[in-house]
């Protein structure tokens, strides 16, 4: 014997009464005919004084009750719905309509799930509270399906196919790290005993680590100049893999440290010293000997280019000095997935007077990051790529302890529209100069600092 449910036959009643009430109001009620997953029809409005229909539509979901109403009052009732339902009906480009019917007194009551949910408290709670009189459809309900089907695009609207976008990151990936470590006794307790010594003999070196007496380095310990610095029956010889592969913290800030040295000497090759007082930290470009200009020439993404990377400012009214603004970077070494990176953070730093830190620092720093956007700071990054990149000429041999590769790049699948998202203040399209937002300024240099150089 074959059965047909009661529920069955109430929802069926419950999309006529739908059908009958909307052909009552004049509108177009299309069913839908197959694979019905979660909206049970489409209402297009039409205009019952011309006839026209409008191409505006609504997606209507029917729920059919026999019965009193949960919570039901003379005025009022409430219905729940379920997470996966209200996610379904959220997320689509078209509104939807709850109407919720009770077919055996004609009762049709509907409601807006996007308008209705449209705070977070109600989404959490999927209660809906239906006023007997409000929600009723009857022809008061008209002008306001109008207003919701109405959009600026007339017509169902059809989201753009996403396109995807490549991001650079600011993640360069170290290609060659010191390929061994030497390990010995220092015969100076301090670093500041083991710099002297080192000055003494006329020498400079960036790549070490003492720590506890233990002096660790990726040169030779048993050549000069170190050789005389460190008990030679002690000297060992190591992989550095000991260190970079470790899993011990306290090894890892060691390499971090003996790496951090290696990239010191490495862009000391190109004249950029590192500023190690607080809260800088930071490598800078150094000033030519006559405090000129200096412009640093590079590779970029696509062409040769170059940019300002020192240059002084002066006062307008006697001439005298303002400050020195010089192109900085921040950088931090890090491992992620056994591969080690150069987080990289292009920034400024500024002088003064035999290179004394400009006390005006940070509020210049803050006025020059509200004016720069996005392809300038690219075209910083790529500079500090090409400063650490390998580059060797009759002038300058190659450094070999540290090198590095790409910067790291990945797939976004939906493409984001920078100048839809960044927020708009009063700097956009204005040539302001940065003189005129720092405190201590009186005048900048000839150009707006807006036209920063890629």
């Amino acid at each position: 014997m074959k059965n047909l449910p009661n529920t069955s036959l109430l929802g069926q009643q419950g999309v006529n009464l739908i059908e009958r009430r909307f052909a009552e109001l004049g509108q177009v009620w299309r069913p839908t005919s197959i694979h019905d997953t979660g909206i049970d029809g489409t209402l297009e409005l039409r205009d019952t004084d011309t006839g026209e229909v409008s191409n505006l539509h609504l997606q209507i979901q029917s729920k059919a009750l026999s019965g009193a109403f949960e919570s039901e009052t003379k005025n009022s009732f409430a219905f729940r719905i379920s997470e996966d339902d209200l996610d379904y009906w959220l997320k689509g480009n078209i509104p939807v309509l709850l109407i919720v019917t009770r077919p055996t007194n004609e009762e049709v009551y509907w409601v807006s799930i996007k308008e209705y949910f449209r705070e977070e408290k109600a989404r959490k709670s999927r209660k809906i509270t239906f006023d007997k009189k409000a929600n009723l459809l009857d022809k008061k309900s008209l002008p306001r399906l109008w207003s919701l089907a109405s959009t600026k695009q007339i017509g169902i609207y059809q989201a753009p196919i996403p396109v995807a976008e490549e991001l650079i990151s600011n993640l360069l990936r170290v290609s060659v790290l010191p390929s061994r470590l030497f390990l010995g006794t220092a015969k100076h307790g301090s670093a500041k005993e083991f710099v002297e010594a080192l000055r003494s003999q006329g020498s400079v070196c960036r790549e070490w680590v003492l720590r506890s007496g233990q002096l660790l380095t990726v040169h030779d310990l048993r050549e000069p100049p170190l050789s005389d610095l460190c008990d030679q029956g002690t000297v060992e010889e190591f992989d550095s893999s000991m260190w970079s592969e470790s899993d011990d913290p306290q090894t890892l800030r060691d390499f971090v440290q003996l790496l951090n040295g290696c990239l010191r000497a490495r862009v000391e090759l190109e004249r950029v010293w590192y500023q190690s007082r607080r809260p800088f930290r930071l490598f800078y470009f150094a000033a030519p000997e006559d405090y000129s200009t200096r412009v640093y020439a590079y590779m970029s993404a696509h062409q040769n280019t170059s940019r300002e990377v020192f240059r002084a400012y002066y006062k307008r009214k006697d001439g005298s000095l303002n400050y020195y603004r010089h192109s900085a970077l921040k950088a931090q070494f890090h491992r992620f997935g056994g591969a080690w990176y150069l987080e990289m953070t292009p920034t400024y730093y500024f002088t003064y007077l035999e290179g004394r830190s400009d006390r005006y620092y940070e509020e210049r720093l803050s006025g020059i990051k509200r004016l720069e956007r996005n392809n300038a700071v690219l075209g910083q990054l790529l500079m500090w790529v090409a400063v650490l990149s390998n580059r060797e000429d009759l002038f300058k041999k190659q450094y070999s302890f540290l090198q590095f590769g790409n910067l790291e790049r990945f797939t976004a699948p939906v493409m984001i529209d920078d100048d839809v998202w960044r927020p708009h203040d009063e700097f956009d399209n204005v040539g302001t100069d940065v003189s005129d937002i720092n405190p201590g300024s009186e005048t900048g240099g000839a150009e707006n600092e807006n036209q920063l150089p890629l």
